[in-house]
């Protein structure tokens, strides 16, 4: 699948992305980065911070093709599967990652006992950092504007 299929089959809609968008999100999610490595919180606090931020990073990927969500559906789901149609089939394993972190953390709020342990937060925040620099080398190239005042 392309992005111009999901949009097609109206998972995602065109949009017209504007630099602040893309700046504000970024700014949120470094945040998150930075409260996934505080050793003040519990490991399920870590984990969840270390998921929005990857989370995030998958909605600036959308963003900066000029795309956001379309239905209403399985939300996080759908974010996350952008990243292969993005930054290609390569992270098709990346995607699957995230996905089963998504299914974990659904449990943790459904059931309200935490499921993870300190390596699995700190896993989880090493695959966002990772994903950050991914994330940023794209837009140097999709949204050089957005780059330079996220990364100057």
């Amino acid at each position: 699948m392309t992005l111009e299929a999901w949009t097609e089959a109206g998972w995602l809609r065109a949009h017209d992305t504007r630099v602040e968008e893309i700046a504000q999100l970024w700014g949120v999610l470094e945040d998150d980065l930075k409260s996934a490595r505080s050793g003040d919180l519990s490991p399920s606090s870590r984990f969840e911070y270390a998921y929005n931020a990857s989370l995030k990073l998958c909605l600036v990927l959308l963003f900066a093709c000029d795309r956001r969500l379309g239905r209403v559906g399985e939300v996080h789901h759908t974010i996350i599967r952008v990243l292969p149609l993005v930054l290609g089939s390569g992270r098709e394993t990346s995607a699957d990652y995230l996905d089963a972190c998504r299914e974990r953390r659904d449990k943790m709020d459904t059931h309200g006992a935490p499921d993870v342990c300190g390596e699995d937060a700190d896993a989880l925040a090493t695959f966002a950092r990772a994903l950050r620099d991914d994330v940023a080398a794209f837009l140097r190239v999709r949204k050089p504007d957005a780059a330079f005042m996220l990364l100057a």
